[in-house]
């Protein structure tokens, strides 16, 4: 049995992942840097804790904010 693609929206673009794919495992496919950064899914900010248990669902609109330090 394959595994049905699941249509988001990352940072405003629209992107198909596998079906159960968790936020730990979309930040993996993106090749996030090393950076400091808040996830939120539906306008609720994910935990850090919480990356490797949230899965991903169809419809989902997921906002990845980096923050920079300045002077």
């Amino acid at each position: 049995m394959m595994n049905q693609a699941v249509e988001i929206t990352v940072n405003g673009k629209s992107r198909q992942l596998p079906d159960n794919t968790t936020i730990k495992e979309l930040l993996t496919l993106l090749n996030m840097p090393n950076v400091t950064f808040a996830i939120e899914c539906n306008h609720q900010v994910i935990p850090k804790t919480a990356y490797s248990t949230t899965t991903i669902t169809s419809g989902d609109r997921i906002e990845i904010v980096t923050l920079v330090g300045g002077g």
